[in-house]
């Protein structure tokens, strides 16, 4: 293992530890070269998270969603994942609908499904109108179809 400087992209310079044999070392330090330092990177991370907040903040207002609450982060983190599940179960549905279109069904499947779009529709509304950016945060690991299916329950049991 060697300490090596690196000049960075961004034109920094970042001490490395190169491990492996000194044939490959120079191959590894051009690899360095080409990218930025860390300090470098995580602005350009921030940057592109708050570009991608401030879109997805412009959409969720173009589309009469409520404005979220919380501190700057949260609603700034939110944000993004608001717009990402809705997403998600907006193409669930869509999927779902498709499928649905193309099978031969009963009577009494037909009613189910008609019930299904009842609760999708209802648990998508109440969704939609949720403003708080912890309950997003909260939420943004589960499936969008789980959290639509209780968002309606916890409605029809008002």
């Amino acid at each position: 293992m060697a300490k090596y400087t690196i000049k960075r992209r961004c034109g920094h310079d970042e001490v490395h530890n190169i491990c492996g044999p000194v044939k490959d070392r120079g191959g590894k330090a051009e690899w360095l070269e080409s990218g930025l330092c860390r300090r470098c990177w995580l602005t350009e991370q921030a940057e592109a998270r708050q570009t991608t907040s401030v879109i997805a903040a412009a959409t969720s207002k173009a589309n009469g969603l409520p404005a979220l609450s919380g501190s700057t982060k949260q609603v700034e983190w939110a944000e993004i994942i608001r717009a990402e599940k809705l997403t998600e179960i907006s193409t669930h549905y869509a999927q779902m609908l498709e499928k649905w279109a193309s099978m031969d069904l009963t009577t009494s499947q037909t009613e189910q499904i008609e019930r299904g779009k009842v609760m999708f529709a209802t648990g998508l509304a109440a969704l939609k109108s949720e403003s708080r950016a912890a309950w997003w945060i909260d939420n943004k690991d589960r499936p969008g179809r789980l959290i639509v299916k209780e968002v309606a329950d916890e409605k029809a049991a008002k």
